[in-house]
């Protein structure tokens, strides 16, 4: 799998299913990238999409937006640049963050710590860095118990292509 074939593949999942099953396999998602205070609930009306066209049409390769946190009901979203050997260029990342008006995170989802080489400035503060790995086991750790078979695929696919198990863990 290539990385645009991955992305619409988690949204296309990460969307799928009623609301109650939906919102609870989001928020495992959102957690497993350690994004702070939410709730299942704040989620009902959030979307995932994958290569959403933005700001000097650049390509997102996550975000998802419509995150109502409670109390107040603010909107959020979750920005998600994913890389798989390639590096982030010039202007990339603040064509994502200028994208979304309101409140937002940034994540860089790679398979090593370099692939957040390249953020330079206020970036470094903006953008934080989560393995393909670390974000695999803790997404399998919090999802919910569900029948998809199509998740599970796709999630045994996903742990193979990120090589789960590097040599140091062998």
């Amino acid at each position: 799998m290539h990385e645009p074939q991955i992305t619409k593949g988690l949204a296309a999942l990460l969307n799928l299913g009623d609301t109650q099953i939906r919102t609870q396999r989001l928020l495992a998602f959102l957690k497993a990238f350690g994004v702070q205070n939410i709730q299942a609930g704040d989620l009902v009306d959030a979307t995932v999409h994958a290569e959403k066209v933005g700001h000097n049409n650049c390509r997102i390769d996550i975000l998802v937006d419509n995150i109502y946190c409670q109390p107040d009901g603010d909107a959020k979203a979750v920005i998600i640049e994913a890389k798989f050997g390639h590096k982030i260029t010039k202007g990339q990342l603040s064509n994502y963050w200028n994208t979304v008006k309101y409140k937002k995170e940034g994540f860089i989802l790679g398979l090593t710590e370099q692939a957040a080489n390249g953020l330079t400035g206020r970036q470094s503060k903006l953008w934080k860095f989560i393995s393909w790995r670390d974000m695999w086991l803790k997404f399998e750790k919090h999802r919910p118990d569900e029948h998809n078979p199509s998740l599970t695929f796709f999630m045994n696919t996903l742990w193979h292509r990120i090589d789960g198990l590097n040599q140091k863990d062998k």
